[in-house]
């Protein structure tokens, strides 16, 4: 739960966002509240330019691993237009392109040929 971060939360927006981030959002098992004595911290700050991006970085935060990933507009922008990246930051298309390689052979309607480049490219992404 959030009552249960290392530090408040408060303290973690006044000490890793600054003018650039746009929005600090907590991931992992801290946001589902099941956090135990060696879970990490994870964090990733969306900030408003594309110039912004950093690789994740990390931190010691009362004794807890916290790692910080930086999500720039043309990411994000990324994740609903090209296939491959959506399916590496939504879970449910995972499942969506399982499902997908199994039926699109079977299509024979005019789009067909793109559901199934579209399909095959997220199952090839993901290893399915």
């Amino acid at each position: 739960m959030i009552g249960d971060l290392p530090l408040p939360p408060a303290d973690l927006i006044a000490r890793f966002a600054d003018a650039r981030v746009r929005a600090l959002v907590l991931l992992g098992s801290f946001a589902r509240g099941d956090a135990g004595p060696w879970s990490d911290l994870d964090v990733v700050r969306f900030v408003g330019a594309d110039d912004d991006g950093a690789a994740a970085v990390t931190h010691l935060i009362a004794d807890r691993l916290a790692v910080f990933s930086t999500v720039t507009p043309a990411q994000v922008a990324r994740w609903f237009t090209e296939p491959e990246e959506a399916v590496k930051v939504i879970v449910g298309l995972r499942l969506y392109a399982l499902t997908a390689r199994l039926i699109a052979p079977s299509l024979t309607s005019d789009d067909a040929p793109l559901i199934a480049r579209t399909a095959e490219r997220i199952a090839t992404t993901i290893g399915a």
